[in-house]
């Protein structure tokens, strides 16, 4: 995992969980979506380099 990613899972993930949960209803698919979020980040900021902005990239 990338210092970048690692960051922003850990300042942000809370609220990017607590935003998808709130959207979706349901705190099991916002928990998957945000691990998804973070295995593709995983896979694409090593190549493509970090956003600016790590937060919006995992909730978009």
């Amino acid at each position: 995992m990338s210092p970048e990613l690692d960051q922003a899972a850990r300042r942000d993930g809370g609220r990017i969980i607590a935003a998808l949960a709130a959207g979706f209803r349901d705190l099991d698919l916002a928990e998957d979506g945000f691990a998804e979020a973070c295995a593709r980040a995983a896979a694409a900021w090593p190549r493509d380099g970090a956003p600016r902005q790590p937060a919006a990239w995992l909730y978009a």
